[in-house]
């Protein structure tokens, strides 16, 4: 149940939802993503042609139908191994901003993303679950080594609200943009604006060709971009 509310909640608010394609929550995971038509990412255990469980070829293939992706780092005809379950969960938590825990049992392949995700550097949320059921103990053992107690969505939308927002501030104050002498009154001109080629001419006085000649190595040089309306902006605002 609460694998389909967080699941739900999260991907609505745009963050798209990795699992293992296998049973109980991760299915649930994936499932409750593409029923509210958004995006999920499945990484596997095996190649593509074993999927396993066997039954969840079907869901394989709604991922894929609902323009989902399916990640593997073994050749297609590669077996299922139950070496390469706990193998591929590097992967779950390595393309992932963060893992919520929702269960684990005290050695589980949950703990073990778990584990992956704190090594990495990625925020570790779990959900606190009754530890006189075996599933609730790994979830309990990892909120006492630090994981983060969520009870709703909401609490991981604002954590990870928080964290870009910092990331932001703190990619701004490190990027330090050298502009070539050659560039610098079309970036001053753009500023905080967007405007057109033939805008850029006429307020810096320049020829149209000599203003669309530095848009284009700008463009490349990837100082600026241009959007559906034909208007440029700086990369950095």
């Amino acid at each position: 149940m609460q694998a389909k509310i967080f699941a739900s909640q999260l991907c609505l608010n745009g963050l798209n939802i990795v699992s293992g394609l296998a049973k109980g929550i991760d299915s649930i995971a994936h499932k409750s993503t593409i029923e509210k038509n958004k995006k999920t990412i499945a990484v596997l255990g095996s190649g593509f042609h074993h999927i396993y469980p066997k039954e969840n070829e079907t869901l394989f293939c709604e991922i894929l139908e609902s323009d989902g992706l399916i990640i593997s780092e073994y050749k297609p005809n590669e077996g299922v191994k139950s070496s390469n379950f706990p193998e591929r969960n590097r992967i779950i938590s390595g393309i992932s901003i963060g893992v919520l825990v929702v269960e684990a049992a005290y050695r589980s392949g949950t703990s073990i993303t778990a584990n992956y995700a704190k090594k990495q550097g990625r925020k570790l949320y779990a959900i606190p679950s009754n530890i006189g059921n075996n599933k609730g103990v790994g979830t309990a053992r990892l909120i006492l080594n630090g994981a983060k107690i969520v009870i709703n969505p909401k609490q991981i939308i604002e954590d990870l609200e928080m964290v870009y927002t910092e990331y932001k501030k703190e990619n701004k104050k490190s990027k330090s943009i050298k502009i070539p002498e050659k560039f610098k009154k079309i970036y001053t001109s753009l500023g905080n604006k967007e405007m057109t080629s033939d805008e850029i001419s006429i307020e810096l006085n320049m020829p149209i060709y000599e203003i669309n000649a530095q848009l284009i190595l700008m463009e490349l040089e990837g100082y600026i971009s241009k959007n559906e309306n034909g208007e440029y902006k700086l990369n950095n605002v």
